[in-house]
Order: structure tokens, then sequence, then C-alpha cells
């Protein structure tokens, strides 16, 4: 793997989406089903609450955090 100038470029780019609003988040459906995703780590856990609509995927809402010292045992 080689990580030069373009690689560098599109991470910087990732980094500044994902930390600039808006965060893209989209007001609920209540005629769509919602779809819970989860995921954890031994040092983190993680959500996105979201819709799957004929126009693509909404998310309406996501969360992650780092666990403590004690969660982690």
């Amino acid at each position: 793997f080689k990580w030069g100038p373009d690689q560098q470029h599109s991470f910087d780019e990732f980094k500044r989406i994902l930390t600039t609003y808006p965060l893209f988040l989209e007001y609920p459906d209540s005629s769509t089903p919602f779809v819970l995703t989860t995921d954890a780590s031994g040092i983190g856990i993680g959500g996105i609450l979201r819709q799957d609509t004929p126009s693509g995927t909404k998310i309406n809402y996501f969360k992650s955090r780092v666990l403590d010292d004690t969660e982690r045992k």
C-alpha cells in the first residue's frame, strides 16, 4: 500500500465532510420502516438509525463513543 498526495487529499476531504455541518440528518418518514444498525468493539460502540427509501438511504440519527476503562473490562 502506498500513501501519497492523492490518498492524503482524499483522507483530508473525508475528515472535512465528517466534521462540517450540516450532517445531512433527515426527518423521519412515518410511512417507511426504520433500520437500526449497531457495532461494537473492545474500545467503542456506535449505531445508526436509518430509513431505506426509493430515493436512497436516509440517515435519521447516529451516535458513537469510546468506552471508558470500566466498560472495557
